[in-house]
Parts: C-alpha cells; structure tokens; sequence
C-alpha cells in the first residue's frame, strides 16, 4: 500500500467540518475496567526531526557500448514483496547507507523514513539481486534505487498532536505523516523477514512454513499477527491482534484443482463435500462434491466454471525448468489439442518464424514441455497446468469466495475464547524483541509491556415491547437475549397468508410428505400464537430434484395452484445447496409465475427434529413475518433519547465485488448502494433503495434520489407529516474519507429536502454516524485507479477481572461502552459491544459522530445506539450493529449476489459497455399486494 495514499486517514480530516467530542464522557451503566489490546508508545527521543523520502526502483541495465543495441526502457517494479527484497540487498551492495537503513522504515513500494538523514549525493544506488532469488525474473537482476526528500517534520510535533497540546489539532496534515512513519517503522521488521506473507495493506503478517489449518477445497487457514499504531486521547499506541487469513493450499497445480472441485487425488488438501449457501461477505456456493473415479479425466464444464471462480489471478511458477518467477492464472485455456503456442528450436538459426503447435502434438512428438498428465486425460485445464505448475505460497482467498463448508470450517476452527485469546496477544507483545530492535532503538520509540487498562460502563439493555394483547407483552431481556414465549408480534403479516407453497429438495422416501405436513402444521399453529394470519393452513408440497436445482425449482413452482401472486414460498432442504441461485431466479421472475417470490428456507435436519420444534418455528416465523410485511417487536421510546415519532433513520452501505487481479481497469464490476429507512408507523420495520454504480466508488451516486423516494414514502405513511430530524448511520467509511462521503452525502440529503418541498421552508436537522465494525483502506490496482479494500478493525476488549462482568461464554456483557483512553483525540467516537458473543471473543463496533445537529451528549448518543442494537427482528437478542445499518448491508450483499454472475471471467453488469440501468435491481425488489408495499426483507 502506498502511504501516500494512507495519508488520507488523517490528512484529509479537518476537524473544523466534523462534530467533536463533547467535554464530558458518558455516564450511564454500571462501571467496569477493561483491558484493550492496545499497549502505550513513549518516545525517549522528542526533539528527533523526521526525514521523510520517496523512494523509485526501476529495472537497470548498464548504457550500452558504440553500435550496441539500446537498452530497454527501465519498468517500475509492480509490488511490495520485490521491493523490500530489493531493500535488504542495499546495506550490502552499498555499506555507506548502513548507518540511515539502519534508522529507516520502508513500505515496499514509494516511502520511506528515517531519523538519520540519507547521503545527499549520490541517490541513486544499483543493486544486483542474486540468482535464483523468489519471485525475481531472470531478465531483470539489477535494479536502480533512487531516494528523493520530500521533507522532513519535528517528532514532537506528533506528539503534541496526540496529546491534543495547544493548537496541535490544526496540525492533522503535519501529524499525519508523523503518525505514518511511526505505523511503518513498528511494521518494518516482520515485513522484511524472507518469506513472510504481508497482506493486510501492509499490517498483517503470515509465516507460510507454519502448519495451516485444513478447511476443505484446497484452502487452509493460516495464523499470523496485526500490528499498527493509533492515535488515541491518552497519546500514540500499538495495536497488537492475533489474526487468521485462508489462503489457497500450496503443492501441485493439478492436485489443487481436484481438490477444489472435489475430486480424489492425493493432493494437498482434502477435498470437500457438495457446497452449500456462501458464507462471509457475499459467498455464492460452493461446488459439486467427488464425483468418485480418482483424478483422471477431462474437467466438465461445471468444474471448469468452478475453476475459473476459484483460480484466477493464482499465482503459480514452472517446475519443469528452473525458473524463480511467479506466473499468475488469467484466464482458462482450450482442450490439448486445440491450444496452441508458438515454438522456436534453441539451436535454429535466427531468424525464424516460429511454428504454432498444440499441447497434445507437442507432448506426442517429444518435444520436452512436460505436461502433468498424458494429453488424452488433459482436455480441458488452466493454461497454467498444461506444463508442470507449482502453487507458491501467498495467494490470499477473498471472503466472498469462501464455500458455506470453507466458511463454518474456518470459524470452527479459529474461534478462540476471550481468555485465550488475551493469552495470545501478550504473548506476542512478549515475544516481538521490541526492546532489543536496532530501527525502533534509533527512533526511541518505547512500547508499553502491558495492555491498556480502560474505564468502561456497561449500559443497561432497553425494554422490547410485543402486542399489548400479549400474556408477556415486556419480556426480561438478559445477557443480551429474551425469550418469545407468550408474546405476540406487534404487527402481524400485512395480508393473511394464502397463497403460498412447500417445495422439497430431496427424495420422497428420504423425507416422506407426512413429515413435510406434520411440520407446516407446526408451524402454522405456533404463527397463530404470535398473532400471525394464515387463511390456508395446508399449502401444497410438491418436490423438486436436489441435483437439477432451477429446473425442477421452476416446474415444481408451475404445478403449484395459486389463487393469486404467490406470497411464500417454504424451501425445504435436505442438504447444502445453492441457496444464492434459487433466490436470484425468485426475484428475477424467472419461473414464470408473474411476480418475484418472497421465500424461506428451512433444513429438513432441523426442522423435523421434535426436540425444541416449537422454538424453532417461532425463530423462522420471525422472519416470515417480516418478510410479508410485518413489525416483530418495537423498543420502549424512554430508551430512545431524541428519537421522536417525527425523525426518520436512515441505514446506508456500499459494497464493492473482490478485484479481479490481473485485469486492472478492463471489465471493473459495479458497486452496490442501498439506503434504508425506517417507517413513519413507528414499528422498527424499513424501506430500501438499492442502486448499481460505478465500481470501488465509496461514496453513494444517487443518495439524493433514494433520500427523496424514500422521505416520500415516509410522509405519504405519516399523511402528510414530515419528519423533523433525520438520522443516518452509515457503515464502511473510513477516517479518510469521511469529509468527502459527508459531504457528498449530507449535500444529497440536504438536496432531497428541496426535492421534496421546493419551497425551501423544510430543514430537518441532520445527525451523520459512522458505524465501523470494518474499516476501509485504499489499495492500488492499477497505476491509474485506485481500489477500497474492507477489513476489520482490531480493537479488543477483555474482561480485567474473568469472573465477573462476563458472559456465559466469557465474553463482557452485552452493552459494554469504551469512550475514554482509546478513543480518537478529537473525533465524537466510542465502541460497543452490544452483542454477546456466541462464538470466540465479541467484537466492539466503532462508533463516530460526524454531524451533531440536534446536539447529541455522550450519554444521548449512546443510549440510542445501544437501545437501537436491540431491534433487529429476525432475531430474538442484540446485534454488533444498528439494525438500519445492517439491514443496508445485507441488502448490499443480497443484491451482488443477484448482480455478479457465478463465472469470475464475467460479471453480470458487465464492463463498460453492457451494464443495466443503475434502479434495475430497484425495480426486481419492489413489488405490493394491492395497496400494501412489502418490507424489503421479503428476499432476504
């Protein structure tokens, strides 16, 4: 990552624009003391002055002799791991530079530091990598080094920043590169170390050598550590975290590919089972299981589809000759005997045109190119695996390419209860040398031996309200959770279930029709105690082939007798199976039944199970409920503070496909945008607008439109009423950003007022919250473009004392509230956990001010983020995140998978010149029963 890029966190945060922390923290809970996995940095050296340079490696060759040829134009090396493997080469080419590389941090591409300014003259160094070196093309060995000043800054000028001293807050621009500096110097040591994985835009660090955990499919997890300084109100500080990354297995080319499709071979992974609903951030499947037979044998085209997903962009290198570079997969070759390529003999004089021979001529007639397999079982594979391919270390897995199998198996895995996972954390404090480094020794830097210890409240859980018909109307929350026995949903189904169906995936004998009809019974007698409407209690049950999915989806679908549009349909499951693919035909109106189809899935293993049914049923009723229209529960308004029947919230998020690396700018899919609202009813049900636009962009094209559509309809539900407050919450926006997505975006609010009301006599004050459970970095992909990766925060929180103010599963309480010590010198921010863990250690979800209109306290501000984490309705206990805010984010991650086709070589919206009108999938999501507009999560 070029950190003149990263820069941005800080340097384009003017705090003149952005609300600040108010003069006193919250106050409301009970008192508690943390520890957070930040560790105090103190620098022993203050007056040192900074010298900031730029740094170029360009491929050298020496000037050519009278009449020789001229050399060819020096290139810009491409990536981080040549560069620093080009950096620990210059103290030994070139002992004069010992003393500043040895006071110097370096990012690997453009920017360097250093306490000990670099020779004036000369500066420009050759260094000669030697043979056989990792990675490092045989053409290019000698590299031009050249260092340029850029300028330099006092140390104490971050410090003062930090330390919020004087007028330190104007300096941000200053401070930023001060701050900078510092995050790379404490990176700088692992990121040298020969053969470490760097990911993480620099601050994730992996050893390769170490046994990785096996999750299935060729891909195996890999644990490492994340390392990066903060500012923080207390002053500088190291965040230290205990990460865990999959990556695709290393070994044969060939063996991975069986692998990942699931075939049996000796490779190096085992190969997984029939892959099911993706997980993570976007997941779309996973792939057909073994299909028996061994190895041999063409690929089908299904198999190559997968491979093509699973495999482009792979880095790989050549084992039928001795060559150190890495080659990566770009596209999927023709069978051995179409795929050609152009052959030259070594000895043949010059010059002379070359031949073009196919793969499977070329093996027949001895040429030595060395093929995995005899050209007859070799039909259809990557270009890549027609020779003899190694898959080299490091090549990273994206989230949204995790099977639901990989996904489970990785979480299982990895999950690491808070007290182990504070053990782990300071052992790697301790074991990290920071006293002994030669480069922080240099800078004076001084790191902290124990995690900071932080006051924190824990706030008290809301009051859920239910029906007032209801025998338990306010139920007992604890621990974060309560129970929906006895209590009625506040707004039951908007027009009484009718026409609705149950198709079965699965063999009759398998899951016998009396079982089918015993659970709909089930479930219909428990939605009648939730207050729920059903007029046909005994839909029809038909089942479809659970190998011909769509198919049979659509004729099964067709034989169904529907007195109008279909309501819901019940998918029965009898394994994992391509959820994604169902739902797309569903809203796509791909089945030919009129209108897309609101549907949910159920696991035959679950839902037939005797055993707690009862419970099972109302958990899925929650979302069916919600699904037709309804409102499951609300939160007592004394638990609300200035949230009035007269302010509208609104959820916004943008989500952004993976990179398709290897192919720059060409083809870059689209981004989704969805804005979602609350309604004027004052149930905790919502709207939403979804929207395509141009790729990796962050902030939202059209907020202003999807505002006025969706202030109209909440005036039009209000009869007239407009709201006088709006408040936004909005996710996956990172400090840098946050003046230009503000703007933009409270601009385009302020823009949908006068859409609304021309008159210009409606202001509505504006509240602007950032939520950040991820954060968003700036990547480069391209020399002209650059890219936004999401990654997660790595801030901690654990219990001082283990045996109280914990949870079951030894996590803190749900409700727990960090405003001091580790929060920002000046932004309004704060962490939640609102959540208890289930699963490993609970994560706090960041929470930033920016826009404090109706005047927010600490206290107000928090109340309401926290009382508003309990409104979630498809579950029965808090959530990480705001609801509105999450319910954005999974409409995002819904639509992309209605967007981005299941062939990674092609993207449903395509390039530029295919892509569909930006409120297309607005127009699949809208849909009504007459007059009654249905809630969004009726495809979720």
């Amino acid at each position: 990552m070029e950190l003149e890029q990263v820069t941005n966190e800080f340097s384009q945060l003017s705090l003149d624009n952005l609300a600040t922390r108010p003069a006193k923290p919250g106050s409301l809970g009970q008192p508690i003391k943390v520890l957070v996995n930040t560790y105090g940095i103190k620098f022993n050296n203050p007056d040192a002055t900074i010298f900031h340079y730029d740094v170029s490696i360009k491929s050298h060759r020496p000037t050519p002799g009278p009449g020789a040829q001229p050399s060819p134009t020096a290139e810009e090396i491409k990536g981080p791991k040549l560069g620093r493997i080009i950096w620990r080469q210059v103290p030994t080419s070139h002992p004069s530079l010992v003393p500043a590389f040895q006071s110097a941090g370096f990012d690997g591409l453009k920017m360097a530091w250093s306490v000990v300014p670099f020779p004036a003259s000369p500066s420009s160094y050759v260094v000669t990598i030697p043979p056989g070196t990792d990675s490092v093309s045989e053409r290019y060995r000698d590299y031009k080094i050249t260092f340029t000043p850029v300028g330099s800054l006092p140390l104490q000028t971050l410090i003062d920043y930090v330390e919020r001293t004087g007028t330190a807050a104007a300096l941000g621009n200053v401070a930023a590169r001060a701050i900078q500096s510092v995050d790379v110097v404490l990176r700088h040591g692992p990121s040298m170390q020969e053969g470490i994985i760097v990911a993480g835009q620099g601050k994730k660090f992996f050893d390769p050598s170490a046994r990785g955990i096996d999750i299935g499919q060729a891909a195996v997890v890999l644990s490492g550590f994340f390392r990066s300084a903060r500012p923080t109100i207390t002053g500088l500080q190291l965040n230290l975290d205990v990460v865990n990354s999959p990556y695709l297995a290393t070994g044969n080319l060939l063996s991975v590919c069986n692998a990942i499709v699931g075939r049996s071979n000796s490779g190096p992974t085992s190969a997984g089972g029939r892959g099911g609903r993706g997980g993570g951030r976007g997941g779309r499947g996973g792939m057909t299981g073994g299909r028996g037979g061994g190895a041999s044998g063409a690929f089908t085209d299904v198999e190559i589809r997968e491979l093509k997903k699973r495999l482009r962009g792979t880095k790989v290198r050549v084992t039928h000759r001795p060559d150190p570079r890495h080659f990566i997969i770009e596209d999927f070759a023709k069978p051995s005997g179409q795929q050609t390529f152009e052959l030259r003999k070594k000895d043949a004089p010059r010059p002379q045109a070359p031949s073009a021979v196919s793969v499977a001529r070329a093996a027949s007639s001895g040429v030595q190119v060395n093929i995995d397999q005899p050209p007859a079982a070799v039909e259809q594979v990557t270009v890549a695996s027609y020779f003899k391919k190694h898959v080299v270390p490091g090549n990273s897995i994206p989230i949204t390419k995790m099977t639901a199998l990989q996904t489970s198996a990785m979480i299982k895995e990895t999950a690491r209860k808070p007290t182990d996972r504070l053990l782990e954390i300071n052992k790697l404090r301790q074991s990290s040398g920071f006293a002994t480094n030669t480069l922080l020794r240099a800078w004076g830097i001084e790191i902290a031996k124990e995690m900071t210890e932080v006051d924190a409240r824990v706030m008290p859980a809301p009051q859920v309200q239910y029906h007032a018909s209801s025998k338990n109307p306010k139920p007992a929350v604890s621990s974060g959770g309560w129970n929906l026995t006895n209590s009625k949903f506040t707004t039951p189904n908007v027009k009484p279930l009718e026409d609705w169906a149950v198709i079965v995936f699965g063999d009759p004998q398998r899951v016998p029709k009396a079982q089918v009809e015993d659970f709909v019974v089930e479930l219909v007698r428990t939605a009648g105690t939730l207050g729920m409407r059903v007029k046909n209690p005994r839909p029809d049950i038909t089942y479809a082939r659970h190998d011909s999915q769509i198919r049979d989806l659509s004729a099964a679908c067709r034989s169904v007798k529907f007195k109008g549009p279909p309501q819901l349909i019940l998918l029965v499951f009898v394994d994992r199976f391509s959820y994604d693919a169902v739902k797309r035909h569903l809203m796509y109106n791909q089945l030919g039944l009129g209108v897309p189809i609101a549907s949910q899935g159920v696991m035959a293993e679950k839902a037939f199970k005797q055993q707690r049914r009862d419970q099972y049923c109302r958990n899925l009723l929650m979302k069916i409920n919600a699904k037709l229209g309804g409102s499951n529960w609300t939160i007592a308004a004394a638990d609300l503070p200035k949230f009035t029947p007269k302010t509208i919230m609104l959820g916004a998020d943008v989500t952004h496909p993976p990179p398709i690396r290897g192919r720059g700018d060409v083809d870059l899919p689209s981004s989704i945008a969805a804005v979602v609202s609350t309604q004027a009813s004052g149930t905790l049900g919502c709207r939403a607008q979804v929207r395509e636009q141009e790729g990796r962009k962050e902030s939202i094209t059209d907020f202003q439109e999807m505002t006025t559509n969706l202030m109209k309809a909440w005036i039009k539900d209000s009869k007239g009423v407009k709201p006088d407050s709006v408040l936004v919450f909005r996710d996956g926006v990172s400090e840098g950003e946050l003046n230009r997505v503000i703007y933009h975006e409270v601009d385009a609010i302020k823009k949908s007022f006068q859409d609304v009301d021309p008159s210009g006599a409606w202001r509505p004050k504006i509240n602007y919250v950032v939520c950040a459970k991820r954060f968003v970095v700036l990547t480069k992909i391209s020399s002209s473009s650059n890219s936004r990766a999401r990654h997660r925060h790595h801030i901690r929180a654990f219990a001082k004392d283990p045996t109280k103010q914990v949870d079951k599963n030894g996590n803190l309480t749900p409700g727990t509230m960090i405003d001091t010590t580790v929060v920002h010198p000046y932004l309004f921010d704060f962490y939640l956990q609102a959540h208890a863990g289930l699963v490993g250690t609970a994560k706090t979800t960041r929470y930033i001010c920016v826009l404090n209109e109706s005047n927010f306290t600490s206290n107000d501000v928090e109340q309401l983020v926290n009382s508003l984490s309990y409104g979630f309705q498809r579950a029965t206990r808090s959530v990480s995140m705001v609801p509105v805010a999450y319910y954005a984010h999974v409409v995002c991650e819904k639509a992309r998978s209605f967007v981005y086709d299941d062939d990674a070589s092609t993207v449903s919206s395509g390039g530029t010149g295919n892509r569909r009108a930006p409120n297309f999938l607005q127009t699949q999501m809208d849909r009504k029963y007459g007059n009654y507009s249905l809630s969004p999560e009726w495809y979720m």
